[in-house]
């Protein structure tokens, strides 16, 4: 049975929407715990990142949610970020910058 490229993408975005915090959080990315964000992540796992806050983003918008979890979540990865960033500004035996596309991503979404 042949999948056009149209359902192919439908059947992607729901298999995301379905296990996207298990998904990510095998990639290295935990969006609701702890106090820390990393500094250096692959493009490919900011990639699919990017495609979760979106397809969030868009299935509230159809549900017409008057409250957006997403903003709260990404408020959430903001402070983080930032929390990360200045720890380790503030300490002097480990100093790791963020990648670009970490960087773009951070700026993209906020």
């Amino acid at each position: 049975m042949l999948i056009s490229c149209k359902n192919k993408h439908i059947l992607h975005s729901y298999v995301l929407l379905l296990y996207q915090d298990t998904l990510l959080h095998q990639l290295g990315i935990n969006m609701t715990d702890g106090d820390s964000w990393p500094l250096t992540v692959l493009p490919r796992t900011l990639a699919v990142f990017a495609e979760v806050i979106l397809l969030r983003q868009q299935q509230e918008r159809s549900a017409k949610q008057l409250v957006s979890q997403t903003e709260n979540l990404i408020i959430s990865v903001w402070t983080r970020f930032l929390n990360t960033l200045t720890k380790n500004i503030m300490t002097t035996h480990e100093k790791s910058d963020p990648n670009e596309g970490m960087c773009s991503l951070i700026e993209a979404i906020y």
